[in-house]
Order: structure tokens, then C-alpha cells, then sequence
């Protein structure tokens, strides 16, 4: 997946990426992936203007949690 990453992201200048996940179920296993993920976004030249990360604690691999966060990636894709 690092290899078509690296291949295959966007120009940062015109896109945002949003990622996310919570530390518990199936989550909780993301943390070391994502954290190689954001090394090929930071030398994609990803910044925080066009591409965040985040880890929201409690939250499971499920439909209510993903409910309860759906407006910050909204937000941000939106530029507001």
C-alpha cells in the first residue's frame, strides 16, 4: 500500500486527504500503518493545510462512531 501511495498520491497543491481512526476493536490495530502513511504524505509534501490525520480515543470500528465525527473530514474538505 506505501508503494502505491508513493506512486500514486495527488498533487498536495489541489487536493486534501483526510485520515482517521479510533483505539479500540479493529482501530486499534491502525496506530503503527497510519503513523507509515503520514511519513509517505509528509514526503509527498502533504501539510497541514491539505492533509490531517487524527486519532480520536473510545471510538471503535463502527457506524456511531464514524456518525460522530463525519463533520470534522466534512470541514475540512470544505475548506471551513
Amino acid at each position: 500500500m506505501y508503494r502505491y501511495m508513493q506512486k500514486s498520491l495527488p498533487d498536495p497543491a489541489g487536493h486534501k486527504i483526510y485520515f482517521d481512526h479510533g483505539d479500540m476493536t479493529l482501530d486499534a490495530a491502525y496506530g503503527p500503518y497510519q503513523k507509515k502513511a503520514d511519513r509517505v504524505m509528509e514526503n509527498a509534501g502533504f501539510t497541514s493545510d491539505n492533509w490531517i490525520t487524527r486519532v480520536f480515543p473510545g471510538d471503535a470500528h463502527v457506524e456511531s462512531s464514524w456518525a460522530s465525527r463525519v463533520h470534522i473530514p466534512l470541514m475540512f474538505i470544505s475548506g471551513r
